[in-house]
């Protein structure tokens, strides 16, 4: 028995980078789709239309051919509501059945990166192993079980298919190795001390410093939070290979973008070697970041200054005195600049296209796709947006469609990947 367990092992550490990678290339668009749910949280996944489900109580389903109906199914889905992994792993071993190993892994699905646990039995009778993916969503973890390799690509392609349908997202810290769950529309501050986590009015709601979690109010929301909070262990500098930052992947949508623009000395990241692509962008930043690929010059710190009340003796004084000349940004009636303030999308664009495009924006051109509803032509940012949208300028990961119109969400903040993959595109591509 011990032989047959060290070989399973070998067969665990050996295909542990390859999840799932048999179904890469297989058509799931047609596809059923399976929904469930538990408490505030629910998932779905997709099996083909010539097999069935089969019900084993209340929270297992288990997926299999039509014409297999009477057989044991090769891939099984089950929910565990108010547990822990440890909990869950328990309820697998049983006289005939022993654990073997745990590890966790990076499991992407087609809305987001999670992190999930790869979970490994063996069968003491027959030496069969059997695998496990257990996937954590606040209280809530789904296990699917891939019993056998019969359909093999075709219960891979089941379990890549898997996503949740909550509006939560997962956070993923690759630097602390800590993850969490937020809703969708919350947003996540991260600084060298603490992890600030904000609602959509932009009001606090959670902190962690030194991995001590603050409510700043006991809601449902932030009890979430707090009880997904978990540690990983994953090896994520050999593992996910990255250039640059260990959170802008190989496999990163702008990784293109922010590693060129890295390698021109354009732009950087911060000391914990993040370069945290979704936080939104300040107003300093954002003229910080647009510099280096537009000027070949020196900015004479003695001419360009005093321009704005919080502007004088910050690094970005000259810049911001320069930028303020050339018509490309504005300050507020009180003489401040207010540099902390975040940009949104609108802002953005008409900042990076004044500074790098300058008269060359036409006010009578129109857009080539006409099915935008949040962007009126009236707009006093309608030209920013259709030069860029006419051009491919622009970073689209975040707008929706509704099968007849998209929306850009001009008046949401502006992210440091969309505006390095901006300046990107307009200047290197």
């Amino acid at each position: 028995m011990k032989k047959i367990i060290a070989s399973i092992l070998v067969l665990v550490l050996t295909c542990a980078s390859t999840v799932l990678a048999n179904s890469a290339d297989l058509e799931t668009s047609g596809w059923y789709e399976y929904n469930n749910h538990s408490g505030s949280h629910s998932f779905s996944l997709r099996f083909p239309t010539d097999w069935k489900v089969k019900t084993f109580g209340p929270e297992e389903r288990g997926l299999l051919p039509e014409r297999e109906i009477l057989r044991d199914p090769p891939i099984l889905i089950r929910h565990f509501e108010g547990h822990t992994y440890n909990e869950v792993i328990t309820h697998y071993i049983t006289p005939t059945m022993s654990f073997v190993q745990e590890h966790d892994f990076l499991f992407e699905t087609p809305t987001e990166d999670m992190i999930a646990k790869e979970v490994y039995f063996v069968n003491k009778t027959t030496g069969e192993s059997i695998k496990k993916i257990m996937i954590r969503r606040g209280s809530q973890i789904v296990v699917i079980t891939e019993k056998s390799d019969d359909h093999k690509e075709i219960t891979d392609a089941i379990t890549n298919s898997f996503r949740f349908t909550d509006g939560w997202k997962a956070h993923i810290d690759y630097v602390k190795k800590h993850t969490f769950i937020i809703p969708a529309n919350y947003s996540v501050e991260k600084t060298d001390e603490r992890i600030v986590i904000k609602n959509v009015a932009g009001k606090e709601v959670f902190t962690i410093k030194e991995d001590k979690m603050i409510d700043r109010a006991q809601t449902h929301i932030t009890n979430e939070i707090r009880e997904s909070f978990e540690f990983f262990d994953i090896p994520v500098y050999s593992t996910y290979p990255f250039k640059h930052f260990i959170d802008v992947r190989d496999n990163h949508p702008n990784a293109a973008a922010i590693n060129e623009l890295v390698d021109r000395g354009i732009i950087g990241g911060y000391e914990d070697g993040t370069f945290r692509p979704d936080d939104p962008v300040n107003r300093a930043e954002l003229i910080k970041m647009i510099f280096p690929p537009i000027l070949e010059i020196v900015i004479s710190p003695r001419i360009f200054r005093n321009c704005f009340v919080d502007a004088r003796g910050e690094w970005f004084e000259s810049q911001v005195c320069f930028a303020k000349a050339m018509g490309w940004i504005d300050g507020y009636s009180d003489g401040t600049f207010r540099p902390e303030e975040k940009v949104n999308r609108a802002e953005g664009l008409k900042i990076i296209l004044e500074a790098t495009k300058g008269r060359k924006i036409s006010p009578h051109e129109t857009l080539k796709n006409d099915n935008v509803e949040d962007i009126s032509e009236d707009s006093w940012y309608a030209k920013y947006f259709i030069h860029a949208d006419n051009r491919e300028l622009l970073d689209k990961q975040h707008v929706s469609w509704d099968e007849e119109k998209y929306r850009y969400y001009p008046s949401e903040k502006i992210s440091r990947k969309e505006v390095a993959e901006m300046i990107f595109r307009i200047k290197y591509h």
